[in-house]
């Protein structure tokens, strides 16, 4: 990571330092320009044209230098040429059989318990049906903690 940084750095001053570059080579064939421009009165003089390398060209090679600097292996790139994808046709899985219907289960009827294990009839007590549900647990929950005894009185 902090190489990755550091490489990240060096792009950035590369960039600002090539920008710099750049605006002082315009500067310069600017200020050329206007010294020519007074010193013939009608004919200026034919400037030899500048090396045109691109932005990118130079970029890769002040990086290429920096690398080199720092002890890292550069290699030049070279353009891989285009390769055509071989044509690859897919076949269809076979389908599988179609499965056996399910058989229903047949479910034997559960002898009903008509007291619980505190030996009270739930059909009697509508507070007991009521801890059936999540619901009515969660009630029974708050409804203790409000009418209880308070936990700093409840000995361990």
């Amino acid at each position: 990571m902090e190489q990755l940084v550091l490489l990240l750095v060096i792009a950035a001053i590369s960039l600002v330092n090539w920008l710099i570059e750049r605006s002082g080579k315009l500067r310069e064939q600017r200020r050329l320009e206007k010294e020519a421009a007074r010193r013939s009165d009608s004919t200026p003089e034919p400037q030899p044209p500048l090396p045109e390398t691109s932005a990118r060209e130079e970029v890769e090679e002040q990086m290429r230098r920096v690398f080199e600097s720092f002890g890292f292996p550069v290699e030049e790139p070279r353009p891989q040429p285009l390769q055509q994808a071989p044509v690859v046709t897919f076949e269809a899985p076979p389908t599988p059989p179609p499965l056996p219907k399910p058989v229903p289960a047949v479910e034997q009827p559960r002898p009903r318990r008509s007291k619980d294990f505190t030996g009270i009839s739930r059909e009697r007590s509508p507070w007991l049906k009521r801890l059936d549900s999540p619901q009515g647990l969660r009630e029974a929950t708050v409804l203790r903690e409000i009418l209880g005894p308070p936990k700093a009185l409840c000995e361990l």
